[in-house]
């Protein structure tokens, strides 16, 4: 079966989904890992959450979804917040030419993985996707793995399986499927946004598991994201709440 109830697709489909394995998956996390040898940490977070607005951008170019100026300025306050949660009040972002411009490919790649996957997911289910996008990742990642050096899997400790497993499962099969199927329900520009749910996540974890200390500064970036968040996402949450039938 073909579309939404089958993982079949047409074959004039199979180029899309090889090019969404290649930005999405292949190139952008690439591109990540290069980076962060030639840019800062600090650098590279600030640089990949440009994604959300690239997403605007490009949503509103490719797919014609229309853009709220609350959305415009609901993003621009989650940025702020994002922005004093990394850098911790210490604005001296140091130029890392090479890096940043790598991050901000690598971003760039993402945010048209996040459109175009938008655009495909009208056609087929988030799981259909993911199933072609995986498997053209996984060939393309193949010859990499092979000519590049790598511990064998028999010297692996029960601790880095466990790891991999987390890795595979939680970060990559789970992660994607969330991410794509979100965006079958929603618009490009709201899952876009969900990568400032990222350092407060961060944050919590960090306090709750580790013990780092919860600064002034993580607080105030914090209130930010989530009134970002809001104001951007307000006229859709109300007209949601008129939808609902109110309970007689």
């Amino acid at each position: 079966m073909k579309g939404k109830q089958g993982l079949s697709i047409d074959l004039k489909d199979v180029p899309y989904m090889a090019f969404l394995a290649t930005i999405g998956i292949s190139a952008a996390l690439f591109l990540q890992a290069w980076s962060l040898e030639h840019t800062t940490v600090t650098n590279f977070t600030m640089i990949s959450s440009l994604s959300t607005f690239a997403v605007m951008l490009l949503s509103l170019m490719i797919i014609g979804e229309k853009l709220s100026k609350d959305k415009i300025i609901g993003v621009a306050i989650a940025f702020a917040g994002l922005a004093l949660i990394t850098t911790n009040g210490r604005f001296e972002l140091s130029a890392q030419l090479k890096g940043d411009i790598i991050a901000l490919t690598s971003a760039f790649f993402w945010a048209l993985y996040t459109v175009m996957g938008k655009k495909i997911s009208e056609k087929y289910s988030a799981l259909t996707v993911l199933s072609y996008v995986f498997l053209f990742a996984s060939i393309e990642f193949l010859p990499f793995y092979l000519m590049s050096p790598h511990t064998s899997m028999f010297e692996f400790t029960p601790l880095t399986w466990e790891s991999l497993g987390f890795l595979t499962i939680c970060c990559s099969l789970i992660a994607f499927l969330v991410y794509n199927f979100s965006l079958d329900k929603l618009s490009a520009s709201t899952v876009a946004m969900t990568i400032y749910i990222t350092p407060l996540s961060g944050v919590f974890l960090g306090a709750v598991l580790l013990g780092e200390s919860f600064t002034a500064y993580t607080l105030v970036g914090s209130l930010l994201i989530i009134t970002g968040l809001y104001k951007a996402e307000s006229k859709s949450i109300c007209t949601y709440r008129r939808s609902v039938p109110l309970d007689t």
